[in-house]
């Protein structure tokens, strides 16, 4: 089971196309918003800053320009990815 590559860690810091001079800490991973269940790959605070009443930016892999630093990954962020894999297929996304 290795999938590492399907999403990155909590704590990632990643830069994102077309946003200049800021860098988002990645702080949530497979995102369902609101009745209508729009789907993002991740949710992610302005780094250094933190989350600011509640304020996230939600974006999907194709929207990482780089990725800075990965985030902490050990065999229980192994399993809560493979358990998010196995939620999106049953989602059908």
């Amino acid at each position: 089971m290795n999938n590492i590559l399907e999403f990155l860690p909590l704590g990632s810091i990643v830069e994102l196309i077309g946003v200049k001079d800021v860098k988002f800490m990645v702080v949530s991973r497979a995102v369902l918003l609101g009745d209508e269940k729009k789907y993002f790959d991740y949710a992610a605070c302005v780094y250094p800053i933190g989350v600011v009443e509640d304020k996230l930016t939600y974006f999907m892999k194709s929207d990482i320009l780089r990725t800075v630093k990965l985030g902490f990954h050990d065999e229980d962020d192994e399993l809560m990815i493979s358990n998010i894999m196995d939620g999106l297929k049953e989602l059908n996304l």
